[in-house]
């Protein structure tokens, strides 16, 4: 018998049905993706290449291992990869993401008058937040790159002690998560992580607001 209760349960199925085929559901707030970039693979689960050119990065997993199905990253202008050990990050330099055998070698390029690699997130979740860690070290050598996101950039001293470019709070348009790294030398990118992380709700915004306010008051008062 069709009833009221059986056209509800078919209007879920239909909602959780046309979420399933949405391409931007695939990841999700706490995931982070990980690409390794250079000739030795990373001893924890990050996504590792060595490919040049222009190329596309599919099938990604998260940090823990986990496939996020429908993400792709998209790299171009990549010309060499290394793994001479002694020219990428100084031992202690990586974020907590990171393992050392991430920073131990990298990819990059050269060209003139500006050397520019550009990478591409697509089927994000355009209802999440997220953050970016970018490793971009050449020990001895500071080849000061200029790492884009969001409408902010971030110059990275390649020889320092933590040479990370940090972006918080980053949104994808249409799915999308556009990044560059430029030099006006040779460029190098050693791994980077995205995390997916969940937007504060408006309420919760404006209850903290709220109780800020009445707390300032209660002071004032006494």
């Amino acid at each position: 018998m069709y009833t009221l209760a059986t056209r509800k349960v078919y209007g879920l199925t239909f909602i959780l049905l046309l979420s399933s085929l949405d391409g931007h559901s695939a990841i999700v707030a706490g995931q982070t993706i990980g690409v390794d970039f250079g000739t030795t693979a990373a001893t924890n689960n990050f996504n590792s290449t060595n490919a040049t050119g222009s190329f596309v990065m599919s099938s990604l997993i998260d940090t823990d291992g986990s496939t996020v199905s429908g993400v792709e990253l998209s790299v171009a202008g990549i010309d060499f990869s290394n793994a001479d050990p002694n020219i990428g990050a100084p031992s202690g330099a990586e974020p907590v993401v990171f393992n050392e055998s991430n920073l131990l070698d990298f990819s990059g390029g050269f060209g003139s008058p500006v050397n520019t690699l550009t990478l591409n997130f697509t089927g994000l979740d355009d209802g999440l937040m997220y953050e970016l860690d970018l490793v971009s070290a050449f020990d001895g050598r500071n080849l000061a790159v200029t790492v884009s996101a969001g409408g902010d950039s971030i110059i990275i001293d390649t020889t320092s002690v933590n040479p990370t470019a940090r972006f918080a709070e980053l949104t994808s348009s249409g799915g999308e998560l556009l990044m560059t790294v430029q030099s006006s030398d040779a460029v190098v990118i050693n791994a980077l992580a995205l995390t997916a992380a969940s937007v504060p709700e408006p309420g919760s915004v404006s209850l903290l607001g709220l109780g800020s306010l009445l707390f300032l008051l209660k002071r004032r008062r006494n």
